[in-house]
């Protein structure tokens, strides 16, 4: 996961790469039309009262849109901002052979300044060597649907941050290049940023497939735009998830179940922002869920602050099964969405059962 951009954007790219995934496919598949809306389930007066002892109560809250950075008058007299002015960090990760990423520009000087436009050169660099296979594109807007924001003068004051979207397509060279940096030239010129990988490791400098091999690479950054300031990093805790499920639920009804949720790490983890989590139906070996299936927010008002390392939380939970499903067995899958203070990978889990027929 790219921690070093914010969680408006990471959801922003994860969205691109699952768009540019989906391109060319022509029919929505069967699974998609079985998406079941949590937020419209018919609960039961018998299933939606409070639950005595410990069981958090459930509740169908979503997160609230963070609105995307706007444009910020930028001062008379502001300068534009300079190379030594600046850090700056790159990632990007693979969609259907096509690598979609982020550049990320941080003002670590003493006075604001400005930014305008897309980088004026983008090189990549292998060890000592540059990539001369890959040829340079500066978009000219803030890049693919303008979904990242509006593209203009970008402030930046002192710890302000400014993004622009990277787009790398069709490598056909015989050698697979290990990129270990971008240097990035601002839009105005000056001696190259050099911006490392974040998080620093392999993974986020990977190279697209070739699709074209009578056609050259080309890489493309889009106008630089506002970033939100970015959230604490934090070293996530490992989790685990026991689920109790009942044995049967109906085609169209509400399945009501309880996650015990236990943090397994050394550390606290942090409840601020609250969680969000994901629940699913697997049947035939498929998810119903679209790719890109709504989160939904723990009972942070009751469970408080922090859950404490060893302790364990019985969250009670809802369901809407869709109405087309047909009779027979499934599986039921609950975990927690990454970027959260619980490991995503171990706070997951999944139980079987059986539907009925209306």
């Amino acid at each position: 996961m790219l921690k070093a951009v914010p969680r408006r954007t990471l959801a922003y790219l994860l969205a691109v790469l699952m768009g540019l995934a989906l391109a060319g496919c022509g029919s929505t598949t069967a699974s998609a039309a079985l998406s079941p809306s949590p937020t419209s389930a018919a609960v039961s007066p018998e299933a939606s009262k409070q639950p005595s002892g410990s069981i958090v109560p459930w509740t169908n809250a979503t997160p609230t849109p963070v609105p995307s950075p706007t444009l910020v008058p930028v001062p008379s007299g502001t300068q534009t901002c300079a190379p030594s002015d600046l850090t700056a960090t790159a990632g990007w990760q693979g969609a259907t052979g096509q690598m979609v990423g982020w550049l990320t520009l941080t003002n670590v000087g003493q006075r604001p300044c400005v930014v305008d436009g897309s980088p004026r050169l983008i090189q990549l660099r292998a060890g000592d060597a540059i990539l001369d296979a890959v040829t340079y594109k500066a978009g000219k807007d803030a890049g693919p649907g303008n979904s990242t924001g509006v593209a203009g003068p970008v402030l930046l004051r002192p710890g302000d941050q400014a993004g622009a979207f990277l787009l790398w397509t069709n490598w056909c060279p015989a050698m697979i290049p290990a990129v270990s940096a971008v240097l990035v030239t601002l839009p105005t010129g000056g001696s190259p940023i050099v911006a490392g990988p974040y998080p620093p490791g392999p993974g986020y400098f990977g190279t697209p497939r070739c699709d074209q091999p009578m056609m050259g690479s080309t890489f493309t950054a889009y106008a630089f735009v506002p970033v939100e300031p970015p959230t604490p990093v934090y070293e996530p805790q490992a989790a685990s998830v026991v689920l109790s499920v009942p044995p049967t639920a109906t085609a169209g009804g509400d399945l009501a179940f309880t996650v015990a949720l236990t943090n397994r790490g050394a550390n606290p983890a942090v409840l601020s922002p609250c969680p969000t989590y994901t629940e699913d139906l697997i049947v035939a070996g498929a998810a119903l869920k679209p790719p890109a299936p709504q989160q939904f927010l723990l009972n942070c008002a009751v469970l408080g602050s922090a859950l404490a390392p060893g302790a364990t939380v019985t969250l009670q939970m809802h369901y809407a099964v869709p109405t087309s499903i047909p009779p027979g067995p499934v599986e039921l899958v609950w975990g927690l969405d990454p970027g959260g203070p619980l490991d995503a990978g171990t706070a997951v889990q999944r139980a079987s059962l059986s539907i009925a027929g209306r």
